[in-house]
């Protein structure tokens, strides 16, 4: 019981947080009149997972919430958007409690793509979005990246 609620509060609180602090920050800069926010959140938000109901819960939350802020901003010039990725290798995988190299040999070998993704390839789509001339008209999306699985509603 704990463990949710620790879990959600920390998912869900820092992000309120961040966004006052980021309205806060965009509000003073006037010499640029397109801001783009964007932030990366796990696909189980979309999709689920049955051994984490709790984050996948935070994660939905935090897509809605998303959306809900890019409708409230859209007219002060603020884009909000979300990157949803799968499975991305990176030291936490490894910093891990309880990763053994077996574990982690498969991380990320359920995707079509039989791998987990490095950050360089997804960083070019957080570069899309903090640009005005690639994605001036872009506000609101949760955007995955799969390696070649698609979401289902």
């Amino acid at each position: 019981m704990f463990r949710h609620r620790r879990r959600t509060s920390l998912a869900l609180g820092s992000l309120f947080l961040a966004v006052l602090l980021a309205s806060a920050l965009f509000a003073r800069s006037p010499a640029q009149p397109e801001k783009d926010a964007e932030d990366e959140f796990s696909i189980t938000g979309l999709q689920g997972n049955p051994g984490l109901p709790d984050y996948s819960a935070t994660k939905g939350a935090i897509h809605a919430f998303t959306k809900s802020l890019a409708k409230a901003l859209v007219k002060k010039g603020i884009r909000v958007n979300v990157v949803a990725p799968g499975p991305v290798w990176t030291p936490l995988q490894v910093a891990e409690q309880g990763a053994s190299p077996d574990k982690l040999a498969e991380f990320g070998t359920k995707t079509p793509m039989e791998r987990p993704a490095q950050s360089e390839e997804i960083a070019p789509l957080y570069v899309f979005f903090a640009s005005e001339a690639d994605s001036i008209y872009i506000t609101g999306e949760v955007v995955t990246l799969l390696g070649g699985e698609t979401t289902t509603s």
